[in-house]
């Protein structure tokens, strides 16, 4: 499967891609051979019915996973092979996610929420707040800053992830 499109200057580029899963001592391919270009900007779909893919899909895109066989590049670099801290740099680096139900901490509030990614690279309390405010002021969570979880609708909590991620 391909989406077509011109693959020079790709962003991320999946290349004869194969994942197994091992059920009750048979073979499960999830996906079969795949080979897919996105490029910095573009929004893709990925639809399907259930068990077609698309979760081991984008596991493979987030290094949450890795492929059996072919090559998953970003940038130029291979990240289908990464181990595991290599995948937690890349993730933490150049990958956002935002999970259906938001993961975020329930007892830190939205900015601190926020900031836990530049908090784990070491960054500095002081240096993350303002950063995480700037955020939250750009997806319009400005006057919702010290607000915990249980004290935002299901969309600012979402907005909270995406300004996480």
């Amino acid at each position: 499967m391909t989406n077509g499109t011109d693959t020079r200057g790709s962003v991320m580029e999946l290349t004869d891609v194969v994942r197994e899963y091992h059920v009750g001592g048979q073979a499960v391919r999830a996906l079969d051979g795949i080979s897919l270009a996105l490029t910095g900007g573009e929004f893709a779909s990925v639809v399907g019915p259930s068990g077609a893919g698309k979760s081991t899909l984008l596991h493979l895109l987030g290094a949450l996973d890795s492929p059996d066989s072919g090559s998953i590049r970003f940038g130029g670099n291979e990240i289908g092979t990464l181990g595991d801290e290599q995948q937690s740099e890349f993730r933490r680096h150049q990958v956002g996610f935002i999970f259906q139900f938001f993961n975020l901490l329930p007892t830190m509030s939205a900015w601190e929420n926020v900031a836990i990614p530049k908090l784990l690279d070491g960054v500095r309390m002081s240096k993350a707040k303002p950063e995480a405010l700037a955020l939250l002021d750009m997806v319009g969570l400005g006057n919702r800053t010290d607000h915990r979880p249980a004290e935002l609708s299901g969309g600012q909590m979402q907005r909270v992830a995406v300004a996480r991620a």
